[in-house]
């Protein structure tokens, strides 16, 4: 995020960093365990391809995207989840540990314990964001943002 920041007025890196291609490359990266194996997913070389690829996305995300990307970004399921977000990563292991304990056949790794932990991650984080954080979430207009201050080399 730190190096986004910097980078993103570059319109060179920019350039790179969003097109087309280069989104497309960052999914690939991401899926890669999928097809390539998946110790893959767990290899250093991963995760570094990981960091550029998200990376990629992130910034991709401020700048906007447009056609099936958009869509895709701007439904109401993703947009749902990306609600619920927060909560599913606060939650997901201490859930995990909570099910692996009573009932352990689904602590193995494997998609049917993908899809029920997934399951029950999200239905634990809806419920916190109807109980707990949607109130926290409408005290945002006490708060109201201003622009920043400009640094010194911007405004020379």
């Amino acid at each position: 995020g730190a190096i986004l920041a910097l980078v993103k007025d570059n319109a060179d890196v920019r350039a790179v960093l969003t097109s087309k291609l280069n989104n497309l490359a960052s999914v690939a990266i991401i899926a890669s365990p999928l097809f390539v194996g998946i110790k893959f997913g767990h290899s250093e070389t991963y995760k570094l391809l990981c960091i550029y690829a998200l990376s990629s996305i992130v910034l991709s995300s401020y700048i906007g995207y447009k056609g099936v990307s958009a869509y895709l970004l701007a439904n109401p399921v993703t947009r749902f989840l990306s609600r619920v977000s927060y909560a599913t990563y606060v939650y997901h292991m201490a859930l995990w540990w909570l099910v692996a304990e009573q009932w352990p056949a689904l602590y193995k790794a494997g998609p049917m314990t993908f899809l029920v932990m997934s399951t029950i991650t999200v239905i634990v984080a809806t419920i916190s964001w109807h109980l707990v954080e949607k109130h926290f979430d409408a005290l945002k207009a006490l708060f109201p943002v201003t622009q920043p201050v400009p640094l010194a080399a911007e405004r020379a």
